[in-house]
């Protein structure tokens, strides 16, 4: 049988026929393989079809004394359309900044398609396959309508305790919001041997058409995250009291400051 769902343009049709004769069709584009058929298995190939959906269409078979019997061939739908990605964020689990990540710390990619895709592939620079872990496509999620307006909002908009209608209500409230729970994610846990800087990814997918996916690399939602694993380091490092008498000594009342120069923000 033709496939429900496919991206094939010249799908092929397989019946039996108990007589011999000739072929027609309601498909306008008619078949490529001829129009002679024969007592037994045939199998119909289409010329090029456009993308589209196909319902109650037939084919015929009338024998030389014009005896003519017809059979439905089973609806299907033609898709020839790649899907894109219209939600891709990533965060570390990071306790200080979801946007900073260090060993031991797990960086989640939160993906949102414009159609139903199969399970996509998540490539993190530098991390086994085996290493990344995914769900099954039933997260909930909640992204800015409108990329570049209310993308920190929606992201920090708490959807994690409610049910489906609670958690959509609270994610719209966030601002210019949209709400899914069909969202697919994709997770590694990084090591100290992870290379400092950016968390680099690659998305790829196909849609359930078998339509792929052009590779996806960047969020299009909020920032990356960067590797930082390197502990800061401190110079110029003093200690001084407001003792009158001697900065190095300090008496109850007196306050204590240390001051320091240290090589990164902390």
């Amino acid at each position: 049988p033709i496939a429900a769902l496919s991206n094939v343009t010249t799908p092929s049709y397989v019946f039996s026929s108990d007589k011999a004769g000739t072929l027609t069709t309601t498909i306008s584009q008619e078949v490529s393989t001829g129009d002679s058929i024969t007592a037994s298995s045939n199998t119909v190939t289409f010329h090029t079809l456009p993308a589209g959906t196909y319902s109650d269409k037939t084919i015929t078979v009338t024998d030389a004394a014009g005896n003519a019997s017809s059979l439905t061939i089973p609806d299907f739908v033609i898709d020839t359309t790649a899907p894109t990605l219209t939600g891709v964020t990533i965060a570390s689990s990071n306790d200080n900044d979801i946007t900073l990540a260090k060993a031991n710390d797990t960086v989640t990619l939160t993906i949102i398609a414009d159609e139903p895709i199969n399970r996509p592939t998540c490539t993190f620079t530098g991390v086994a396959p085996a290493n990344v872990i995914y769900n099954n496509g039933d997260e909930e999620a909640c992204f800015s309508t409108t990329v570049g307006t209310d993308d920190v909002d929606c992201a920090a908009a708490d959807i994690s305790t409610g049910d489906a209608t609670t958690n959509q209500v609270t994610c719209r409230g966030a601002g210019g919001c949209t709400y899914t729970d069909s969202a697919w994610t994709c997770a590694t846990t990084l090591t100290s041997n992870y290379t400092q800087g950016e968390v680099d990814f690659t998305i790829d997918a196909v849609d359930l058409a078998g339509n792929p996916l052009t590779p996806v690399s960047t969020v299009t939602h909020g920032t990356a995250v960067t590797f930082d694993d390197t502990a800061p380091s401190l110079t110029a490092v003093n200690i001084t009291s407001t003792n009158t008498d001697w900065l190095g000594w300090a008496q109850v009342g007196n306050t204590i400051t240390v001051s320091f120069t240290s090589n990164e923000p902390l």
